[in-house]
């Protein structure tokens, strides 16, 4: 079951497939996607990222004891959920940036759900390697020390900081 726009040639939201029976945490991941399939049916809101936000909500909140909504979220995600930011909470978006950057800085391991996520519908590039601002960046790095002095020869430091007894005009 897809949400999309008619004019939208990527579909926006593609919900979960039911996980495979030899996963090793079945049981948790069948459990997650039967409650938030259950909660996506039953609400009434019509904008899918809204409904999709309240669904693993309302996931979380009834497995408040096992899992938290970054781990809901994640669960869907490896199962197939894709959507955009404004359909995750935010302690799972701000997770996933955060495995990003590493990935992005350090290489290793990178769940492969949560890197089609990331590149087909965040729009963020999972090379492996950090972009690159080329020889205007380099530029303005050595360009600092003399506009330091510059604006040093400019102004007052000691009336800046409060250190000359009357004030310099």
């Amino acid at each position: 079951m897809m949400f999309n726009r008619h004019d939208d040639p990527i579909p926006r939201v593609r919900l979960p497939l039911p996980p495979g029976v030899f996963s090793p945490s079945w049981a948790v991941d069948m459990d997650v996607y039967v409650r938030f399939m259950r909660a996506v049916r039953q609400s009434v809101i019509t904008k899918p990222e809204h409904k999709i936000l309240v669904a693993i909500t309302t996931v979380a909140t009834q497995m408040a004891r096992e899992l938290d909504e970054a781990d809901v979220a994640l669960t869907l995600v490896q199962l197939g959920l894709r959507a955009p930011r404004g359909a995750f909470p935010a302690m799972f978006t701000s997770r996933a940036l955060d495995a990003h950057m590493r990935f992005v800085r350090r290489g290793g391991a990178f769940d492969p759900g949560l890197q089609d996520l990331l590149a087909a519908h965040w729009g963020l590039p999972v090379g492996g390697s950090m972009p690159s601002r080329g020889a205007s960046h380099a530029i303005s790095i050595s360009s600092i020390p003399r506009a330091l002095k510059k604006v040093a020869g400019s102004v007052d430091m000691q009336n800046l900081l409060g250190l000359s007894p009357e004030p310099v005009l």
